[in-house]
């Protein structure tokens, strides 16, 4: 079983979508600067993968779904 620390920008489903992609632009904006990309390498962070509004849902999903199972399977209570 292999994870990973990852961190993101999240919003509600409510917000419009042009909104939800100026705040994505600016995030990444951000996160190319060499002070992030300094301290995020200090952290061992990987680098940012950029994805699209509907990529990132989808990576999100995926990992609920998985972790869900993770749960079941080991009957984890909080």
């Amino acid at each position: 079983m292999e994870f990973s620390n990852w961190v993101g920008v999240i919003a509600s489903a409510r917000v419009p979508a042009e909104l939800a992609q100026k705040i994505q632009a600016a995030t990444y904006k951000a996160a190319a600067t060499p002070k992030v990309q300094a301290r995020m390498q200090a952290l061992s962070y990987e680098p940012l993968r950029e994805q699209t509004l509907s990529e990132l849902s989808q990576s999100l999903n995926a990992e609920f779904e998985r972790n869900a199972t993770i749960v079941k399977t080991f009957n984890i209570q909080p």
